[in-house]
């Protein structure tokens, strides 16, 4: 594994093993490393992707929702043309946190991002794209049939409930 992902994870270990309660100066550190693991991961080649996913989902216990915190954190910064880069970490998470927990909640997420993208102008389905390309595509531990799946049929509410025509 590459020395820079490594590292990485070694730091969101040390700030998520820390005892005693999740300050918010904890909390705003660990969404800080999270958002940059999020850009290694965007760099990184499969093998270094697998391994971040795999550290991710070792800490999915139904207690870890920081990544579903990171995406919603994101989404809300999505405000404008210029927020691609958000849009882009943002996606990155979704990837990562690999449907982990629920896929209701992985559904939900991935809605409320495209929704708030569209809304802030950003053509968001080539990004999608490009991330479910990257993504896993088979059965996750939080029933979802595939990440890069919801990724690819992202879109408004109704497309993604298969309501549209």
């Amino acid at each position: 594994m590459d020395a820079t992902i490594t590292n990485l994870l070694s730091e969101v270990a040390r700030v998520l093993d820390e005892p005693g309660p999740a300050t918010p100066e904890r909390q705003a550190e660990t969404q800080r490393l999270l958002e940059r693991l999020c850009g290694v991961y965007l760099e990184s080649d499969a093998d270094g992707r697998a391994a971040i996913r795999a550290a991710i989902a070792a800490r999915q216990d139904g207690n870890f929702w920081a990544m579903h915190e990171l995406v919603s954190r994101l989404t809300r910064e999505i405000t404008g043309p210029d927020a691609v880069p958000t849009l882009r970490l943002a996606l990155a998470a979704v990837s990562i946190e690999n449907c982990g927990l629920d896929y209701r909640e992985t559904g939900q997420m991935v809605i409320n991002l495209y929704e708030q993208a569209a809304g802030a102008g950003i053509d968001a389905q080539p990004l999608f794209e490009a991330v479910a390309a990257i993504s896993t595509d088979s059965p996750t531990a939080g029933g979802c049939d595939s990440v890069a799946q919801i990724l690819r049929v992202s879109g408004p509410r109704d497309k993604v409930a298969g309501r549209e025509e």
